[in-house]
């Protein structure tokens, strides 16, 4: 063990670096999409929305733009001091030993990797919250009749499919799911399916970040790309090798798909219209 202060005071304020440059790619890709891209949706529907709706939309984007802009500036400024104070460190430290340098690089490589495994693979698991349930579906050994009975039985579902990367799916979870789960709060017979998929890293990591940073609450499931589309087919009835997103769709009470092309969150009328035309499910 290398017993040196400024060692590893250099090696922690290296290894940070990269959290933080993660961190700020994500943030500069959220403020495409947040910002710039928001205004430019705003803009070309704008006969979509009402005043009110002009309003409030308008009023989260410049909130964003303040949020994003500040935290770019603060962690750019970060990195920057950790780099300058670690290269003074290993400066220091390269004066207490003249000798050999294998050890503490390969040492250092190491807490670097060990901090970025943490970043993506610990830390998304234990920020979510209470009311974010991920279950987990097996195709390969249930059928989907068998996990409703099993997670929802007796229950009206909005089955939600969406992509991490996908605008629209986005735009509905920012703006307009809330509105759902508030109509939809005291009613115990009504619940959400959010399903998910990808197969990469980023993949999933990014699945658990926008979960978080747009606060959808439900039920969660991730499946890699050919569960998803194999999934989506056989709920929508469609036959092809890719899934449309956003896709929703109802399941009545008894695990029937009881609406393949369901209403998004943003056309209420018609989409509480369809949830409640089940019993189950009228307020």
């Amino acid at each position: 063990m290398i017993r040196s202060r400024n060692f590893w005071l250099g090696t922690i304020s290296l290894a940070i670096i990269p959290l933080l440059l993660i961190d700020i790619a994500q943030h500069t890709v959220d403020w495409t999409k947040d910002v710039h891209n928001e205004i430019l949706s705003l803009v070309y529907h704008q006969e979509v929305f009402n005043a009110a709706e002009k309003a409030t939309m308008l009023g989260d984007i410049f909130d964003q733009n303040r949020s994003l802009g500040l935290q770019l500036i603060l962690k750019s400024v970060f990195a920057v001091v950790l780099l300058g104070a670690s290269i003074c460190f290993f400066r220091r430290y390269s004066k207490e030993r003249r000798d050999y340098w294998l050890k503490p690089s390969l040492l250092s490589m190491v807490l670097v990797v060990l901090f970025l495994m943490v970043k993506v693979f610990v830390i998304p698991r234990i920020n979510f919250d209470p009311d974010v349930n991920v279950i987990t579906y097996q195709p390969q050994k249930e059928t989907f009749r068998d996990f409703y009975a099993k997670s929802f039985k007796g229950k009206v579902v909005y089955v939600d499919f969406w992509g991490v990367y996908c605008g629209p799916c986005l735009e509905e979870f920012k703006h307009f799911t809330p509105q759902l789960k508030k109509r939809y709060a005291a009613n115990k017979k009504v619940d959400f399916l959010y399903i998910c998929g990808g197969n990469e890293v980023r993949h999933k990591y990014m699945w658990r970040e926008q979960i978080k940073k747009y606060n959808v609450k439900g039920n969660h499931i991730f499946l890699d790309d050919e569960q998803y589309v194999k999934l989506y087919n056989e709920l929508t009835g469609n036959k092809t090798d890719y899934a449309l997103m956003p896709w929703y769709l109802i399941i009545d009470g008894e695990g029937n798909v009881k609406v393949r092309n369901a209403a998004r969150p943003s056309e209420k009328v018609k989409l509480y219209s369809q949830i409640e035309s089940n019993k189950l499910a009228q307020r």
